[in-house]
């Protein structure tokens, strides 16, 4: 399962920072097309489908390193006066690592993932954190995109 939006909450795990011309005009495309997308009217009982299940763009090719839930947590520790008095994991993702790590069950692994230097050389990179479930990658949480 894929969280929407938590591509656009990752580009700084951190505290919020000002947003780059290009951000900036993403930011008013995305809520330009939800408000286009909110404004249509909703289809009827009889024509709703259930959504297909979404592709995970992670390979297997980009898994790296299989690590644990303390690792993964300790490697990415934010501290910021506006989380408290003592560093959190995942910083201002938290909520998304605590929803990410419920859906990890009983021989269930846990790897770190990293695109190759070509994404990142194309502005299309990301990296971060996969469970795989008996050889697929089921869900995922960004660490880095470009």
């Amino acid at each position: 399962m894929i969280r929407i939006g938590r591509s656009l909450r990752l580009m700084t795990m951190a505290r919020p920072c000002r947003l780059t011309a290009f951000a900036m005009i993403v930011t008013g495309l995305l809520i330009g097309f939800s408000a286009v997308v909110g404004d249509s009217p909703s289809p009827s009982p009889q024509t709703v489908q259930s959504a297909p299940t979404p592709t995970i763009l992670v390979p297997m090719e980009w898994l790296t390193v299989k690590t644990t839930i303390a690792e993964a947590e300790q490697k990415n520790m934010v501290a910021d006066n506006h989380l408290g008095s003592q560093p959190v994991p995942f910083g201002f993702m938290n909520d998304e690592w605590q929803k990410f790590k419920d859906t990890i069950q009983k021989g269930d692994e846990l790897w770190e993932f990293d695109s190759p230097e070509e994404y990142w050389m194309g502005l299309s990179g990301s990296a971060g954190l996969c469970i795989v479930r008996k050889g697929t990658v089921i869900d995922v949480i960004f660490t880095k995109m470009n």
